[in-house]
């Protein structure tokens, strides 16, 4: 348990820069992969020119990908929306019950219903005994199509693990668990908006 406290903080204190550093480097690279393996799936789902008629109850044949098309995914990754626009603002303690919760589950709600794809937006409430008392709970569920027969769920918890403040002061604001994957899943979607529209069925998003 030492280990994760001792690792658990990514944003820098105030007033310092952020650099590009190995660190940075990695996590862009991780929401590359998870847009890339996210438009597959989805690019099998959805009708691509390649896909092959199967008999009713097997899987899809799997399509393939031209390279000029992977490097146009990528291409639709957004460093610096990702890190500032998604990533830092849930750099925050999100126990639950906390003001910080909240603030990140609003920021998932929010952006999704702008996006032009128009997602349908739900909030599961609820109350939960824990160790320490009852607490209220929340999740957001976004569903691309709701009348779709099959779906695709891509999912992470928005809350974060409460521990008491350390030596310094800090909260455990849960970087790693669960920030970074909410944040490169806002990522992929709002990068893949286009698409989304255009192959509207299949998908289920859930946070």
């Amino acid at each position: 348990m030492a280990q994760r406290r001792a690792a658990r903080y990514l944003r820098p204190p105030a007033g310092v820069p952020v650099s590009r550093s190995p660190t940075y480097r990695s996590l862009l690279v991780l929401g590359a992969g998870v847009l890339l393996g996210a438009a597959l799936l989805l690019w099998e789902a959805g009708g691509g020119a390649q896909e092959k008629a199967v008999e009713r109850g097997r899987q899809n044949a799997p399509s393939s990908l031209s390279s000029s098309l992977l490097k146009q995914l990528v291409s639709r990754v957004d460093e610096k929306r990702l890190w500032s626009s998604f990533l830092t603002p849930m750099l925050i303690e999100r126990s639950p019950g906390s003001p910080g919760n909240r603030a990140v589950r609003e920021l998932i709600s929010n952006h999704l219903r702008s996006l032009s794809s128009r997602w349908v937006v739900d909030l599961d409430l609820f109350d939960s005994v824990t160790p320490r008392g009852t607490l209220p709970f929340g999740n957001v569920v976004a569903t691309l199509d709701p009348s779709a027969s099959r779906r695709l769920v891509l999912a992470c918890h928005l809350d974060s693990k409460w521990f008491p403040v350390d030596k310094r002061g800090r909260p455990f604001v849960g970087a790693t668990d669960s920030a970074v994957p909410c944040a490169l899943i806002l990522e992929v979607v709002t990068a893949l908006d286009t698409l989304l529209g255009e192959h509207k069925k299949k998908v289920n998003f859930v946070f």
